[in-house]
């Protein structure tokens, strides 16, 4: 069994391992949009099964010495500090429309993050329009110091924490492999 080791010098912060807050929200759960998020280029991983059924996206931070062999697989992506009533601090991902890679789905969710800050609503995926629609839920109002938990007080700490394992400084990474079909 080949493992791999990741070198974290590559890059200018310190990291410690976390559960990954970043995935996005199931549809029947209530979030809402704290306001603050950071824009990142990343590799991005799409993840299949063995039917070859869509199973999510992974985002990995790329050391610079690796970007240029990845740059088509690269994009900006925008994190965005969340809170669900049931299941506390998440950290949605927004991947940032580019000329070669626009659609709905991308521009709909950054109008939802964008717009629906400070109140519960829930994200559903709209198959005919192929978006995402945000539904408010009236009854509840959110004061954004009710809802900063200690835990989610440092945004940027948890996003670096969240991809302290998605971290691609090597051209042998095993992801860099599958991206460029090696």
């Amino acid at each position: 069994m080949n493992t791999y080791t990741t070198n974290l010098s590559a890059f200018d912060y310190e990291l410690e391992q976390d559960e990954s807050l970043i995935r996005f929200p199931g549809d029947d759960e209530e979030i809402t949009v704290l306001g603050m998020k950071k824009t990142l280029p990343v590799a991005i991983y799409r993840e299949h099964d063995e039917d070859g059924k869509y199973r999510g996206e992974h985002f990995y931070l790329v050391a610079p010495t690796v970007a240029k062999e990845l740059s088509n697989h690269m994009r900006k992506v925008t994190f965005h500090a969340c809170y669900s009533k049931d299941e506390g601090p998440l950290i949605i991902a927004q991947k940032n429309n580019t000329p070669r890679n626009r659609n709905a789905w991308n521009t709909s969710l950054a109008r939802i993050l964008d717009t629906e800050s400070g109140k519960y609503f829930k994200i559903s995926r709209s198959r005919q329009g192929s978006c995402y629609t945000s539904m408010g839920i009236p009854e509840f109002s959110v004061d954004e110091d009710d809802i900063v938990s200690p835990e989610f007080s440092d945004f940027e700490g948890k996003l670096w924490e969240s991809l302290s394992d998605k971290v691609i400084d090597s051209i042998d990474h095993p992801i860099v492999r599958k991206l460029l079909k090696k």
